[in-house]
């Protein structure tokens, strides 16, 4: 099966989100993701821009909105019959200049899972972290990025 007809289409993680995919016959991805997590609002969709090649993809969303980045990177595989692509993925959050020797906590990692169907099950709490920090101490760290007073240099 070619590239376009395996990746192409609407797909949705274990978080809640979901991304329509589009695959050229170069292989180029382009498409949209909607969050299931974070600050965005679960109808507004980000551009997406990337690459498949046979059965590995590399995707990046544009959150600059929110002053992030996030990359997936990944393998299409077939898990009990049913087409799945398990990736990788890494967040950038904006630091502002001065961040010191803390600028490790402002790229996140974790991993994901997107099937052709949606994941939830009825009943199941909405935008679950998809990252292992705690929101709460997310927003504690970046407050204290953005604290001018705070130059760890």
């Amino acid at each position: 099966m070619d590239d376009r007809k395996r990746y192409s289409g609407t797909w949705y993680n274990q978080h809640g989100s979901s991304m329509e995919l589009s695959v050229s016959e170069a292989g180029e991805v382009s498409g949209k993701f909607r969050s299931g997590v974070g600050l965005s609002h679960r109808d507004e969709s980000f551009e997406m821009t990337g690459f498949s090649a046979g059965d590995v993809i590399a995707f990046i969303a544009d959150f600059s909105k929110y002053e992030t980045l996030s990359t997936w990177t990944g393998h299409f595989v077939t898990d009990a019959g049913a087409p799945e692509i398990q990736a990788n993925w890494h967040m950038a959050v904006a630091t502002p200049p001065r961040h010191g020797r803390d600028l490790w906590k402002g790229t996140w990692t974790g991993a994901d899972v997107f099937r052709r169907e949606p994941m939830r099950k009825p009943g199941h709490p909405g935008r679950v972290p998809s990252h292992p920090v705690a929101w709460q101490e997310a927003f504690e760290l970046l407050t204290s990025l953005s604290d001018p007073t705070n130059d760890e240099e």
